[in-house]
C-alpha cells in the first residue's frame, strides 16, 4: 500500500499551471500593489517595492501573485510605462514566475483613478 503523503510533501511538489507555468512548491506570496499605490494614476511605488522585495528575498521558490493592477489609457506612454517596467523587473527578481490581474475597469478601479468625473457612470462589462 502506498503512503500518502504529508502536506508538507505535498506542497514541496512541483506544480504546473494550466498556462504551463511550473511552480517548484506551492508557496504563493500574495498581492502588494494595490495597497501600496497611490493616486492619481497607481503607478507601481518603486522605492516602496525595492524595499519590500528585499526584505522578502523574493526568489523562484515562491508564486508573486500582484492584484489589482489598474491600467490607463496613459500606462503606456512615459513615464508611466517606465515605472511599469521597473516594476516588472523587481517583482521577478530572482528568477520568481510573477502573475499580474488587471483591474476590472469601473468595478475594482480606486475612486479617483480615470478620467471620468467623480460621480459620472462608469462604463462597464456588467453595465452591458
Amino acid at each position: 500500500m502506498a503512503k500518502t503523503p504529508s502536506p508538507t510533501e505535498v506542497l514541496a511538489e512541483p506544480l504546473t499551471l494550466p498556462c504551463g507555468l511550473v511552480l517548484l512548491n506551492c508557496l504563493v506570496k500574495c498581492p502588494l500593489q494595490e495597497t501600496l499605490a497611490e493616486a492619481p494614476f497607481y503607478d507601481p511605488p518603486i522605492e516602496k517595492f525595492k524595499n519590500l522585495y528585499g526584505q522578502f528575498q523574493i526568489d523562484i521558490r515562491f508564486l508573486s501573485i500582484e492584484g489589482d493592477v489598474v491600467c490607463h489609457s496613459a500606462s503606456l506612454s512615459s513615464p508611466h510605462f517606465e515605472s511599469w517596467k521597473e516594476w516588472a523587473q523587481i517583482a521577478q527578481s530572482g528568477g520568481t514566475p510573477c502573475i499580474v490581474q488587471l483591474a476590472h475597469p469601473g468595478r475594482m478601479s480606486p475612486i479617483g483613478a480615470g478620467n471620468l468625473n467623480l460621480y459620472e457612470a462608469l462604463l462597464t462589462v456588467n453595465s452591458i
